[in-house]
């Protein structure tokens, strides 16, 4: 995933990219497309040049070759077939005309005389003649031996036509180069042999762009393009002489020759877009340095703050709204720690007595007995359990019920001298960790603890009853987990058997009589609901009579798995439960039926049913 950093470069760098692309693809495209037409229209320039100037020089040679044709000399030897003269004519005439090749020519095209290149096949002489026809000048070329030749043909006439003087002239490169000189393009003559094309030119890029297939004469002269050796051409073609086909010229300029004035356009172009783009990306990296840095802080800072670190406030200089967030989130790190801390605080300590709580002293006792693995410290556990508490709390209130409480834990405290490890576990139980004490210590510890309850708690004007019974668990003998300890503590102060016995020690056992009561406590609705309880009646005697004059019901339990059950045993478990009053009408039921029945035999008896306080 990208950073903050990595995203302002990329967005500033492709804003102005493609800005700077397009203006740099528009001065490219404009470019390019001006060279296309300026090359066009130097090709179409080049051609028109080539045409006056071709046509010029055919005039020329036209006249050359005509006053040989002219010379009253020439006509006579002509006339009387002077091989001598006209052998000499011919050569003295195409020496000066500088032509290659020099022919007399019949009206069938048969060669009478010739000097020069011996390229005569019988063949292609007739074409001679008939370029000429009776009274002009013909011109014509085409390929032979290999070369490519221009002929001029003028009739011989006295005064009518009795022979015809035909001059050629080789098509070299020097010829190319002239015409390479006067249009300022590259110039090829092409010309289709009998076996293969050939192609004069004055250097080679120009002649193998003659020999190319799709390089021949078209109809309206058009531009083409071709590329060759990965460049690319431009080229217009035209026939070399007028009317004729089969020998045509090249007219071609190269598009990077063409383009080499606008090379240093292309180079300002791409030098002026890469500038802002330069500048772009150095103001964006300085923007992204400004702005990631105090972003990449306050990212760390919420790290930090992720995994409860609040020490280290957000330092960004300046006034900006960067700063600014800074400040708001140092002010917010400081509220959320405030408000952890007092929620710490708050899950570790009582809201009634601002002691520790439960938890807080649990995880204080393990600590101490994982710190111990020997097993040689000595270690207190002493629950103290406020038995009026229900009692104040449903007839004085909830409020005066906390504030007992409070002042209970602060008269145990000061007594104490505000032990460090001493807190309330639940609404009428206190806990104390006593450190490095022994059992018997422990022991005068809790007598403190009652003494200091025992004259009540003053509380507005009244000194309120408290019937503390105070439950001790010593470590390692009693157990070795701080929540053992903790249950053992509070069985201790459960089954301290008498109201009279306010401290008991834990001993083996108890969890086992815990369990027994607990089970009957859970099974005793049930039982008196299947009507699983048993009615017994102890008679009374008079004894002046010395006759039964009433009984007395007695309740009796047997549990299907934990047996014979005395009333001392489940009553009070019936009563701590608040199902007393279930048991109570189910004994004075059983008892008035008994009644009932025995009164139905003639027998008037007395039943007494026990009562609970509670009823």
């Amino acid at each position: 995933m990208l950073s903050l950093r990595s995203k302002i470069l990329l967005v500033a760098a492709t804003l102005v990219l493609l800005s700077q692309a397009g203006t740099v693809f528009a001065v490219l495209t404009t470019a390019k497309r001006d060279v296309a037409e300026r090359a066009t229209r130097a090709l179409g320039s080049g051609l028109e040049v080539f045409e006056r100037t071709n046509e010029a020089r055919m005039s020329q040679l036209g006249s050359t070759v005509s006053a040989l044709a002219a010379d009253f000399g020439f006509k006579r030897a002509v006339a009387t077939r002077d091989e001598a003269t006209l052998q000499s004519a011919l050569t003295n005439h195409a020496m000066r005309a500088r032509a290659d090749i020099a022919l007399l020519l019949d009206g069938n095209g048969r060669v009478l005389a010739q000097t020069g290149l011996d390229v005569v096949d019988g063949k292609n002489e007739a074409v001679l003649v008939r370029s000429a026809g009776a009274a002009g000048v013909g011109v014509h070329a085409g390929a032979r031996s290999g070369r490519i030749f221009e002929f001029i043909t003028v009739p011989v006439k006295a005064p009518l036509p009795i022979a015809w003087v035909s001059m050629g002239f080789t098509v070299d490169g020097e010829l190319t180069r002239q015409l390479e000189d006067l249009t300022g393009l590259r110039v090829a003559i092409v010309a289709e042999g009998a076996d293969e094309r050939i192609a004069v030119s004055g250097g080679p890029i120009p002649r193998r762009l003659g020999l190319l297939s799709e390089v021949r004469p078209g109809r309206n002269k058009e531009v083409r393009r071709s590329e060759l050796d990965g460049e690319e051409y431009a080229w217009i073609t035209s026939a070399l002489m007028p009317g004729l086909e089969g020998v045509w010229i090249v007219l071609s300029q190269s598009m990077a020759d063409a383009m080499a004035p606008y090379r240093l356009l292309q180079t300002a172009a791409l030098v002026l877009g890469a500038v802002p783009i330069l500048l772009a990306l150095i103001g964006a990296v300085f923007l992204a340095r400004t702005l990631t840095r105090p972003v990449q802080r306050l990212a760390a800072a919420a790290d930090r703050l992720r995994i409860g670190d609040y020490s280290q406030p957000v330092e960004v200089d300046g006034r900006d709204e960067l700063a600014r967030l800074a400040e708001a989130f140092n002010v917010m790190q400081d509220g959320i720690a405030e408000r952890e801390e007092r929620i710490t605080y708050q899950a570790t300590h009582d809201s009634v007595t601002d002691m520790p709580n439960r938890d807080y002293l649990l995880k204080r006792l393990t600590a101490c007995i994982e710190a111990d693995p020997g097993r040689h410290r000595q270690i207190g556990v002493i629950v103290v359990h406020l038995n009026a508490l229900d009692e104040i709390g449903e007839s004085l209130g909830h409020d005066i019920a906390d504030a007992f409480v409070f002042q209970a834990a602060t008269l145990v405290r000061e007594e104490l001298d505000d032990p460090p490890l001493f807190g309330r576990v639940d609404a009428d139980t206190f806990l104390m960790v006593a450190l490095d004490l022994s059992a018997d210590a422990c022991t005068r510890v809790a007598s403190r603890i009652v003494g200091s309850l025992q004259f009540g708690v003053p509380l507005h004007g009244m000194d309120l009853a408290v019937q503390p019974t105070v439950g001790i668990a010593c470590y390692p003998t009693d157990g070795e987990a701080s929540d053992q300890l903790l249950l053992r503590a509070t069985i201790a102060a459960a089954n301290r058997g008498s109201r009279s016995v306010a401290i008991r020690r834990y001993r083996v056992g108890d969890e086992v009589r815990r369990g027994r009561q607990t089970r009957m406590l859970s099974d005793l609705r049930s039982a008196v609901r299947a009507d699983a309880l048993s009615l017994v009646f102890q008679p009374k005697l008079c004894l002046a009579t010395r006759r039964v004059c009433g009984a007395e019901a007695l309740v009796r339990w047997q549990h299907p798995e934990l047996g014979e059950s005395s009333p001392a045993e489940f009553v009070p478990i019936a009563e701590q439960s608040g199902n007393i009053s279930l048991l109570t009408r189910w004994v004075l039921d059983r008892a008035i039926r008994a009644c009932r029945a025995w009164q139905a035999e003639g027998w008037d008896i007395d039943v007494s049913v026990n009562l609970s306080a509670q009823d």
